[in-house]
């Protein structure tokens, strides 16, 4: 059989990552580094309504992006995390919004540290982002390393390239019930919660030419060498996961929310 070289070609747009660490309550030291990411697009003309999005137009520069990651990325975050339900020890350390186009060699990167060591070409956190739980003595509710809720992100279409997503949420220490699942109100509040970190990511009110959204993109397709959908609806289950490819046959109940477009 042949071998076929295909050149996969992403449009442009900004990939969004979030990372950081679990850190032992004790002795501060990190445990476990863990990260995520969104990647983000144009709404199409018919916003929400239209299946396919579009790629970043070229006049979103250099100085727009690393506008955004600092007015929108970052406080997005910070909202985030800024829940009971999330470890006091687990931190965010870095926050990245990156521009991904289509044959350019060399990107200039933008990231926000939240710590204390700066480095050149970063910008240092004000405060320190984490969660919000009781960090009192012992492991009360938390639960193990490698041990994440999944987020899943969806379009408007259910099946096809690009229609469907998934984020893995760290650090989530709600208690489970005598089932060993998450409790029903704690799934309603997190699937709140992610639908509006998805909002907060939006770069401007409906009425601008150029509206940054959300979306689940692949590099394959025939729109501009790949295929874009705006995100309209999160999930969270009420099962923690381990292992990517197994999601999907959990028995779960999922919870939906949806972002809102301003």
């Amino acid at each position: 059989m042949p071998i076929i070289e295909r050149e996969y070609r992403w449009p442009r747009h900004i990939y969004v990552r979030v990372s950081g660490e679990l850190r032992n309550g004790s002795s501060g030291a990190a445990v476990e580094q863990w990260s995520f990411g969104v990647r983000v697009a144009e709404l199409g003309p018919q916003n929400l309504a239209q299946p396919l999005g579009l790629p970043i137009d070229p006049s979103i520069d250099q100085t727009a992006q690393a506008s955004y990651l600092t007015n929108k990325v970052v406080p997005a975050v910070r909202t985030l995390f800024a829940d009971t339900r999330f470890s006091g020890w687990c931190y965010v350390t870095k926050i990245s919004a990156n521009m991904i186009a289509a044959g350019t060699t060399k990107v200039p990167r933008y990231e926000y540290q939240t710590s204390n060591e700066v480095l050149p070409g970063v910008t240092a956190g004000v405060t320190a982002i984490k969660g919000l739980a009781s960090t009192g003595s012992g492991l009360v509710n938390h639960h193990p390393p490698q041990i994440a809720l999944v987020g899943s992100l969806r379009t408007s279409v259910s099946r096809g390239l690009a229609h469907s997503g998934r984020l893995y949420l760290p650090g989530v220490c709600t208690q489970l019930d005598t089932t060993w699942k998450l409790a029903s109100g704690d799934a309603v509040d997190l699937a709140s919660k992610l639908a509006s970190f998805i909002s907060g990511l939006q770069s401007a009110p409906s009425t601008d030419t150029h509206v940054l959204w959300p979306c689940v993109i692949s590099p394959l397709g025939a729109l501009v060498g790949g295929t874009i959908r705006p995100i309209t609806q999160v999930a969270i289950g009420d099962v923690f996961d381990t292992v990517v490819r197994r999601h999907r046959g959990l028995q779960e109940i999922k919870v939906t929310a949806t972002p809102s477009l301003a």
